[in-house]
C-alpha cells in the first residue's frame, strides 16, 4: 500500500516538472538547455520504481544506488540551467530560474523519497530489526 503512495507522489511530482519546464520551453530553448532538462527528468520517476521492485532481484542497497542515480541527472541538468541563466540576469529569466530551483528541489525530494522508501523496504524485508533464528 505504501509502494502505492510513494509511486503516486513520484508520478504527480514528475508530472508538474514536466509542466513546469513545458510552459517555459521557449525561453529554455534560447539558452539550449531544454533538451538536457528533459532527459534529466525521465528518469526522475523511475527512481522510486527501481526501489520497490529492484530490491527483490538486485538487493535494497544497489537498488537505492541505482535509483540516487536516476535523481542525479535531473539535478545536475537544473543546477547547470541556473548558473547559465544566474549569468544572463536579465527580467525575463527570472521566472524560469525560480523554476529551475523547484526541480533542484523536486530532485531532493525524489531523493529524500529513495532514502526513505529504501529503508522501508530494508525494514520490510528483515535487514534490519531483530533477526529470528529458526
Amino acid at each position: 500500500m505504501i509502494g502505492v503512495a510513494i509511486v503516486t507522489v513520484a508520478s504527480i511530482l514528475a508530472a508538474s516538472i514536466f509542466l513546469l519546464i513545458a510552459r517555459h520551453r521557449k525561453l529554455l530553448l534560447d539558452f539550449g538547455m531544454l533538451t538536457g532538462l528533459l532527459a534529466g527528468n525521465i528518469l526522475l520517476p523511475a527512481a522510486p520504481f527501481v526501489v520497490l521492485f529492484g530490491a527483490a532481484r538486485i538487493g535494497v542497497v544497489t537498488s537505492v544506488v541505482l535509483a540516487s542515480m536516476c535523481c542525479l541527472p535531473s539535478f545536475f541538468s537544473a543546477q547547470r540551467a541556473i548558473k547559465v541563466l544566474e549569468r544572463k540576469g536579465t527580467d525575463r529569466v527570472t521566472v524560469v530560474l525560480d523554476a529551475m530551483w523547484r526541480v533542484v528541489g523536486a530532485a531532493i525530494g525524489m531523493l529524500l523519497v529513495v532514502v526513505v522508501t529504501g529503508l522501508f523496504v530494508a525494514l520490510f524485508s528483515g535487514l534490519i530489526g531483530p533477526q529470528v533464528a529458526g
